[in-house]
């Protein structure tokens, strides 16, 4: 009888207690996109490739069957077969599965679901042994919640700082080994806030903060990055805190990993990716460092934007080896005590701190952490007082002026995107807080990319002046100057005049911004040097052999102290509501996005997408790959043989693939991407006829001038022509050059 007992008791804890996973587990850390082939594949093939089974869990969201039909979708076309799952009486199919997702929404929610109070969790029990068999479970957002022992349920990350939040943690499903709390949208949000205190607090050894469109694969306790951005492993193991009645704590070991780099939750150690191991050394260790920050720098707001992996990134890249960052509410609160009640974060190198670099990307391990309580101004600041010889000035100040000057070939879409940004934040804050001024080089206007003309004023305002002479003129002083040029085409060099222009705004503190390929203007004046820039991908090689001391980037924006940039297009949507942002304010952000109607924000070292060639190709990755070739040799066409053969296939095969996916045929479809160079150069720039039909690959002026008109209906000289150069005219039916939309 005794041991029937016993046997009974091993069965109900067996069937009771977590099972150590034999699979993989993959926390995602929220908005995930649909492009992040990096997380959706190798999902799928964490669960044995093409032809694995999945269960679609979405009891978390508010809308579980849109939910589940999106993850349902995407896991198909990366080659799963799924279905949704919601309830236990689909538990065969669970049981059935080598793979399961669990999507957003409440974590509390989705973890009654397969874990009812009560009730047998037979949900629960059957994902464990999707584990068990070798399987893969995956959550986002909510979905990574769940997954380790303990979850959170909610918390503003400052009132769970300041110990004001009430409980936020519950029992997760224990699908990761004890001991370790994970988070998400993790830099986004500013959860390090909350991740921290309540390591210590509970006696939580470890945190994983995962951040958006990214992911951590942990088998046992290997951790691997994948996706976009990266992971932050927060080591509260040797922490400690005294006995004030607030929060504190000294000795958090902090590790930003991105992907490509590995982890090991039972010592600790970071190994980075092949790349970064190949890459920069950074500390002391290495004799050849030399810091890339001179200073360090007191970050007043730590938990806004993508403050946290700056202050990291001055830590283990800067002479001090030590940043200082603030935590506060800004807000008058009713409670005196704990409205004045900030923290003081202190991130300094240890002996052991290592980190490795590639570019302005860093995998950092073991920078040591202390938080301390601070008590903060109330209010923070005050008015400057007036001495006895003050004139009394309107208590509004004049709004800030930002110029918007337009080079040839700008994009339309960029330029509406700013002004309606500014105009956008107005609103927000009840006021003219911003006014923008379209400007010109000789004050006529300026035709932009697809024909598009927009007004401009000269350089001295309406009825002003006119020419080169007018720019120093203008009134100031200028809270920011936007050069908006062609995303597709470089401009021809700074004049002397727009150069010291631009150098005078400088020294009177305009930030300056290249737009499209405007930062190449900005770099050619010399305004660019010791500063991050971008530009359209296509042009960053170039420009960074001919100007050595920029650091340019392949990222949609950049935002360096005084100097924004960014790719173009859409781009420069983002650039406006995170500078805005940090203007402002994060409630500016968040207002801007929701009036934008735009998810995220994207940040600014996501890489700008690679172009695809043509119209948009997407039917065949070869014809894609010709289209690129045919746009990279306009200037010395390349013969239809040897396209064929670079791309791998023959002269007929490729021949099928332009008829099938374009219509017609690839010599065809060749010249009409050299006219439509062509038509734009005659438009925008200032060079002959004869260096522009040269330029787009025709030998011959007459060749030139009939291929023009067979396609056009008038030559290129009559293209030229002032009456024709002054109109607008109506974007062509045939494939421009293509814009930066995709950034």
């Amino acid at each position: 009888m005794r041991c029937w007992l016993l046997l009974v008791v091993w069965v109900v804890m067996a069937v009771a207690a977590p099972v150590r996973a034999q699979g993989s587990v993959v926390a995602i850390g929220g908005a995930l996109q649909e492009d992040n082939d990096a997380i959706w594949s190798r999902v799928v093939q964490l669960a044995g490739g093409r032809g694995a089974r999945f269960v679609v869990m979405t009891q978390g969201s508010s809308n579980p069957d849109a939910a589940a039909s999106w993850y349902v979708q995407h896991l198909e076309r990366h080659g799963a077969r799924a279905r949704a799952v919601r309830d236990a009486s689909q538990r065969a199919e669970v049981e059935q599965a080598q793979g399961v997702f669990f999507g957003g929404g409440d974590q509390v929610r989705l973890r009654d679901a397969l874990a009812p109070a009560g009730a047998e969790p037979v949900l629960l029990q059957a994902v464990r042994g999707v584990l068990a068999r070798g399987g893969v479970v995956a959550g986002t957002s909510a979905g990574a919640a769940v997954l380790s022992e303990w979850m959170f349920t909610h918390g503003d990350p400052l009132a769970v700082l300041q110990g004001t939040a009430g409980t936020v943690q519950a029992r997760g499903l224990g699908l990761l080994r004890p001991g370790v709390l994970v988070d998400q949208h993790f830099i986004k949000r500013g959860r390090i806030a909350r991740l921290v205190p309540q390591l210590v607090r509970e006696r939580i050894p470890l945190g994983l903060g995962v951040e958006e469109d990214s992911a951590a694969v942990i088998q046992g306790d290997a951790v691997e990055v994948i996706g976009r951005r990266g992971v932050l492993l927060v080591d509260a193991r040797t922490a400690r805190s005294d006995e004030r009645p607030v929060f504190n704590v000294r000795g958090v070991r902090l590790s930003w990993l991105e992907p490509g780099d590995r982890l090991d939750l039972g010592s600790g150690r970071v190994s980075p990716s092949p790349a970064k191991h190949a890459g920069r050394v950074v500390g002391p260790a290495n004799a050849d460092w030399k810091p890339h920050h001179g200073h360090s720098p007191v970050f007043s707001d730590l938990l806004s934007g993508s403050a946290l992996l700056d202050a990291l990134e001055h830590a283990v890249d800067g002479r001090l080896g030590e940043v200082t960052a603030l935590s506060f509410d800004a807000r008058a609160g009713t409670d005196a005590d704990q409205a004045a009640l900030g923290f003081q974060w202190r991130l300094r190198r240890a002996a052991d701190t290592r980190a490795w670099s590639v570019g302005d990307r860093y995998t950092i391990d073991a920078v040591l952490l202390d938080v301390q309580p601070v008590r903060m101004a109330r209010p923070l600041y005050t008015p400057w007082p007036c001495s006895s010889t003050c004139r009394t000035v309107s208590p509004l100040p004049p709004p800030a002026r930002h110029a918007l000057v337009l080079l040839p070939g700008y994009s339309p879409l960029a330029v509406a995107a700013t002004l309606e940004a500014l105009e956008a934040a107005n609103e927000l804050l009840e006021g003219t807080h911003h006014e923008a001024v379209l400007l010109s080089i000789d004050g006529q206007p300026v035709l932009g990319s697809g024909g598009v003309s927009w007004p401009a004023i000269p350089p001295g305002g309406p009825g002003g002046p006119v020419g080169l002479a007018a720019l120093a003129s203008q009134p100031g002083p200028l809270r920011s100057v936007q050069l908006h040029a062609d995303p597709g085409l470089l401009p021809a060099a700074a004049t002397e005049p727009l150069a010291t222009w631009l150098r005078t705004q400088a020294r009177q503190g305009a930030v300056l911004a290249g737009i499209g390929t405007g930062a190449a203007v900005l770099a050619q004046a010399g305004l660019l040097d010791g500063h991050r820039a971008t530009l359209p991908a296509t042009f960053l090689r170039e420009l960074a052999d001919a100007h050595p001391r920029v650091v340019f980037s392949a990222h949609l924006y950049e935002i360096d102290g005084t100097r924004l940039s960014c790719a173009g297009g859409t781009a420069c949507l983002d650039l406006m509501v995170a500078w805005l942002g940090q203007l402002h304010g994060e409630r500016c952000t968040q207002a801007l996005l929701a009036h934008f109607g735009l998810e995220r924000l994207r940040a600014r070292d996501e890489r700008q997408r690679e172009p695809l060639g043509g119209r948009g190709v997407t039917g065949s990755p070869k014809l894609a790959e010709a289209v690129a070739l045919m746009e990279a040799n306009l200037g010395e066409p390349l013969p239809t043989e040897d396209i064929a053969r670079l791309v791998g296939v023959s002269r007929r095969q490729l021949e099928r693939l332009f008829k099938q996916h374009l219509g017609e045929l690839p010599s065809r479809y060749y010249g009409e991407l050299r006219l439509a160079r062509a038509q734009r150069l005659l438009r925008q720039s200032s060079q002959s006829v004869l260096q522009v039909g040269l330029a787009c690959g025709f030998t011959s002026g007459s060749h030139f001038s009939n291929a023009y008109r067979a396609r056009f209906g008038r030559t290129p000289r009559e293209e030229r022509s002032p009456m024709l150069g002054a109109a607008v005219r109506p974007p062509s039916s045939h494939p421009p050059e293509p814009e930066d939309l995709t950034a």
